[in-house]
Order: structure tokens, then C-alpha cells, then sequence
């Protein structure tokens, strides 16, 4: 496990870069943060820790803040922390959780030059990625899971489970943090890891391999969606207009979604996408060519002018 996660670091990370590494202080992260710092004794690298208070667990929280602190400096690595003030009682919680995550990394980033944002994400989690897209009615991208590099984001463990990671904090009698609300039935991907999922392995035990099996499918399926949607645009572009409702209304229900994709990705340069909300208004503006002929998502405007689709970037790009 260790030698593959280190030759993948390699391959992605050149000597002496800055990275920021996202640490809860859970079993995952944590021995994330010692395997990159054992890696750094023979492959050089600055380590910056970052972790993000939400104030969701009280006392705990603040616990959970002081551990990685004072973690951090036992390693040798610099820490930046942010404490934010999130509501149990809001809507969407899990996802506004993510977005303030995302923003103080990707600040992080910026402010130390780092080459890359390392997180924690596992095999179990790319599972239940899977799963919940699924249910959100994903296409292909999003049955093909997480990807290993994706813009700065890095996410070496992909291919780790997460008792292989208990084992190695064991064995080195590691210490980590526990987090309660991992059980709490009440966010999704809590009810995806502990109610359905088990129950699919009664129905299938080799389902993980058959997942598994899939997101290698769908992640090929995906990039030649990709390379096409970009020809199409490479082919129909004309400056700020991307294409015409002909062409696109042309084009096999299958690539429209990658072609809306590419295109926000090229006119924003987004580590994020477009959620299936926004990607289903668009479609539907395109087939009717009425209406509001203005959608608003993170980072600008789409705007239908005549037969055209064209995208405005805001002046200061707003998160959300």
C-alpha cells in the first residue's frame, strides 16, 4: 500500500513543492498526514496542514482543532486553521460544509504557491461517491467517481481502503480523532455507508470489485465524451460564443451534458462542476430556445442571444 501511494505522489508532486494537506484529524486524514511526512524525509516537500473548524460538535470541535495543532507541530509542518459557524438546523449542510472546505483550501493554495491540495478521500469513499451519484441521477462522470488529480486537487488514497489505514495507524500505535456525526443517519453519505451498503453486499459480497469494475467503464466512457465535447467546441467556438442550438440540439443526448460541462470548465477554469440542477435548466433553454434566457451559476452567466450560447464570467468570481 505505502509504496503505490508514494510512486503515485511522485509521479503527480515534484521535489520541493508546497502542499496543502486537509486534516480532520480522523483515521484517514490522519494517516495521510504521516505518510506524506514520511515520504518528505526522502522526497523533499513542504507540508502545510489545513483544517476547518465548523463548530458543529462544540467542545468536540474545538478538541478536534487543538489535536491537529498540535499534530502539525510535532511533524514539523505548518498549520492554518479556519473556524466557521455552521447551523445543524440549515438545509444542504453537507454540501455547504464541502464549499467551505473547498474556499480555505484553495485560499491556502494561493497564499503559499502550493502545487497541489492533498486530501484524504479512500476506496471506501469512492464507493459511496458512486452511490450517491447514482441516486442523484448522474451521468457517466459522475458514475465514474473521483478522480486521482483533478486540477490541484490530488487524492492519493483512492485506491486504499480504510482499514488498510486503521491497520497502519495501529500498528505504529498512531493516534486519531473521532468524529460522532459520522454515524449520524441523518447526512446521506452516513445512510449510503452504514444502512445500503451493507445491505448490497448481502445482495452481491463481490460488489465493491463490481463497482469498482464499473467506475473503470465509466471513467473511459467519460474521456471520450470529454475528447468529442471538446472537438465540438474546438470545431463551432466563434470567441465568446460557444455554439449555436442547432449544432448542439444535433448532437446525441449522451454528449450534450459533456459539451455543457467542458464548456463551463473552459470559460472558468473551475475545479468544480456544474450541478444537474443547472446542467438541466441549460438543456431545456437550449431545446425551447424561450424563456429566461439567462442562467446564473458559480463564476458567471450563460446567456442565449438569438441561436447562440455564449457565457460571461463575473469580475470576481463568487463561490456557490
Amino acid at each position: 500500500m505505502i509504496r503505490e501511494v508514494f510512486d503515485l505522489l511522485k509521479a503527480q508532486l515534484s521535489p520541493n513543492d508546497t502542499v496543502v494537506v486537509g486534516v480532520s484529524g480522523g483515521s484517514d486524514s490522519t494517516a495521510l498526514l504521516h505518510l506524506m511526512v514520511r515520504l518528505a524525509k526522502t522526497y523533499p516537500l513542504t507540508i502545510v496542514v489545513a483544517h476547518i473548524n465548523h463548530g458543529l460538535r462544540g467542545k468536540a470541535s474545538d478538541a478536534d482543532e487543538r489535536w491537529v495543532r498540535k499534530l502539525a507541530g510535532q511533524l514539523g509542518c505548518e498549520c492554518e486553521v479556519k473556524k466557521i459557524s455552521l447551523s445543524k438546523k440549515e438545509s444542504g449542510l453537507e454540501e455547504k460544509g464541502r464549499e467551505a472546505r473547498r474556499a480555505f483550501f484553495e485560499r491556502c493554495a494561493a497564499k503559499r504557491g502550493a502545487a497541489a491540495i492533498i486530501t484524504a478521500h479512500t476506496e471506501d469513499d469512492q464507493l459511496e461517491t458512486m452511490v450517491f451519484n447514482f441516486f442523484r441521477g448522474s451521468g457517466p462522470a459522475g458514475l465514474a467517481g473521483m478522480k486521482v488529480r483533478s486540477g490541484l486537487y490530488l487524492k492519493p488514497l483512492l485506491g486504499v481502503k480504510k482499514s488498510e489505514l486503521v491497520s497502519y495507524l495501529r500498528r505504529r500505535k498512531l493516534s486519531w480523532r473521532t468524529d460522532r456525526s459520522n454515524t449520524n443517519l441523518r447526512f446521506r453519505r452516513n445512510l449510503i455507508r452504514h444502512k445500503l451498503l451493507p445491505v448490497a453486499e448481502k445482495i452481491n459480497p463481490s460488489l465493491r470489485l463490481t463497482l469498482l469494475r464499473n467506475r473503470t467503464i465509466f471513467d473511459e466512457l467519460t474521456s471520450w465524451l470529454e475528447a468529442e465535447a471538446e472537438t465540438f467546441l474546438e470545431v463551432h467556438r466563434r470567441g465568446l460564443q460557444y455554439f449555436s442550438r442547432a449544432a448542439f440540439l444535433a448532437l446525441p443526448s449522451a454528449l450534450r451534458a459533456a459539451v455543457l460541462r467542458h464548456t463551463y470548465a473552459h470559460a472558468t477554469g473551475a475545479n468544480y462542476a456544474l450541478s444537474q440542477k443547472r446542467l438541466a435548466e441549460l438543456e431545456r433553454l437550449l431545446e425551447r430556445g424561450v424563456g429566461n434566457k439567462r442562467i446564473i451559476v458559480a463564476g458567471g452567466e450563460f446567456v442565449l442571444t438569438g441561436n447562440w450560447l455564449s457565457f460571461t464570467p463575473f469580475a470576481k468570481q463568487p463561490r456557490g
